[in-house]
């Protein structure tokens, strides 16, 4: 199955935070053509979600540069895989100091 995963901000959406009809056409032309559409993006769910639903995608939307993927439709979590809180804190610590 040939798949299409587009990020948000740049690529769907401009600065203005606007999905165009355009962009929605193209969308729809791919899915019609049976090519999967999907968002992957650095975005958390929670603002990547309403743009995936007006487009019409309903499947899964890759976040936080795929640490979360979850379900655009139902909000379902597929996979979450976060950073442990150590390494968090270390590499916080790292980039601080420079």
């Amino acid at each position: 199955m040939a798949a299409i995963a587009c990020d948000l901000d740049g690529t769907l959406i401009g600065q203005d935070g606007i999905l165009r009809q355009r962009t929605r056409e193209a969308i729809t032309a791919a899915r019609q053509a049976g090519i999967a559409v999907f968002i992957a993006t650095g975005r958390m769910f929670a603002s990547a979600r309403p743009y995936a639903l007006e487009a019409g995608l309903e499947g899964p939307i890759v976040c936080y540069q795929g640490a979360l993927i979850s379900e655009a439709r139902s909000g379902k979590t597929l996979r979450h895989q976060p950073i442990d809180h150590k390494l968090a804190h270390e590499a916080i610590t790292a980039i601080a100091a420079e």
